[in-house]
C-alpha cells in the first residue's frame, strides 16, 4: 500500500512531522537531561513547545534530498545542542514508528495467515467427509441406482410383452371372423369363454 507522491510533498510531510508536538516535547525533555534550560521560568510545557515550534526554522534545500533546520536564539551556545537534539528526537521517533507500523502489519498478515490456514483446514476436513461419505454404500437405506433402473425395465418388457399377446390375439379373432364367416362378436365370446379359467 505505497502512495506514489512526488519528492517535494514527502519532503513538506517530514517537516510537518518534525514540528509535531510529542517530538518537541521529548526534545525539550532530553536537553532538560542535557543541562539545557530552553523552558523559562513560570512558561508551561505547552508554552514552550509552542514558542520551540514558531523559533525552529525548518526548511527543503532546493534540488537536493536534504532539509535544513534552524534556530535563532540570543544563546549561541544553545543553538547548535537544541537543532541537534530536535533532528536526533525526530529520527529517533521515525524509526519507532516505522517500526511499530511493522509490527502492527506483521501482527495483522500473521492473523490473516492463521485465519486462512484455519479455513483451509476446514475445507480439507469437509472434502475428507464427503469423500468418505460418496465412498460408503449402505444397502439398508437407498437401492441402488442400476436395481431400479432394472425393475423399471423387466415391468416395460411384460406390458410390452402383454399388449403383444392381446393385438395377436385380435388379429387372429379378424382373421377368423374373415375366413369362417363368423360373426366378430361370437369369435370374441367363444374365445373369451375359451380363456376363462
Amino acid at each position: 500500500e505505497q502512495l506514489q507522491i512526488s519528492y517535494t510533498t514527502l519532503v513538506n510531510q517530514q517537516i510537518l512531522t518534525l514540528r509535531r508536538y510529542d517530538i518537541l516535547h521529548e526534545a525539550l525533555v532530553r536537553l532538560e537531561n542535557q543541562g539545557i534550560k530552553y523552558r523559562e521560568p513560570g512558561e508551561s510545557e505547552e508554552a514552550a513547545v509552542a514558542r520551540l515550534t514558531k523559533d525552529l526554522d525548518v526548511q527543503h534545500i532546493a534540488d537536493s534530498y536534504e532539509v535544513l533546520v534552524g534556530l535563532d536564539s540570543p544563546a549561541h551556545d544553545w543553538v547548535a545542542p537544541i537543532v541537534n537534539t530536535v533532528a536526533n528526537t525526530y529520527l529517533e521517533k521515525g524509526k519507532a514508528d516505522d517500526l511499530a507500523d511493522r509490527s502492527n502489519r506483521m501482527s495483522a498478515l500473521t492473523t490473516e495467515q492463521n485465519n486462512l490456514r484455519a479455513e483451509l483446514q476446514k475445507k480439507l476436513d469437509q472434502q475428507s467427509q464427503l469423500s468418505q461419505d460418496l465412498l460408503t454404500v449402505s444397502l439398508d437405506r437407498a437401492t441402488p441406482v442400476d436395481d431400479t433402473l432394472l425393475a423399471g425395465a423387466r415391468q416395460a418388457q411384460e406390458d410390452a410383452h402383454r399388449r403383444r399377446m392381446e393385438a395377436e390375439a385380435q388379429l387372429s379373432i379378424m382373421e377368423a371372423t374373415k375366413s369362417g364367416g363368423k360373426n366378430p362378436l361370437a369369435v370374441l365370446t367363444e374365445e373369451a369363454v375359451a380363456n376363462d379359467t
